[in-house]
């Protein structure tokens, strides 16, 4: 039931041309939240397990629908091993 109507809803707001106004709203309202910035600010500090620069947290949130940078990399990391035999090898 909660899948049909968030299809509805998305259907809706496609329609009416506000999706992509609504997911820049739910991602505004993620980004206030306190424990999300202690969180990402350990991340920057700790830098990135793969030695890259960081991404800023708008730029993570377009690529994992998360501003939570320790999800980011979670999600880049479980992604790669499941696409590439040889990085679950060597990771």
């Amino acid at each position: 039931m909660a899948s049909t109507m968030r299809r509805r809803i998305k259907f809706l707001l496609l329609l009416a041309g506000l999706y992509d106004a609504a997911w820049r709203v739910i991602g505004l309202c993620r980004r206030m939240d306190p424990r999300l910035w202690g969180r990402n600010r350990r991340v920057r500090r700790r830098g990135a397990p793969d030695g890259f620069p960081l991404p800023p947290p708008r730029l993570a949130y377009a690529v994992a629908a998360s501003q939570d940078l320790d999800y980011f990399f979670e999600a880049g990391r479980s992604g790669g091993r499941g696409s590439n035999p040889l990085a679950a090898i060597f990771s």
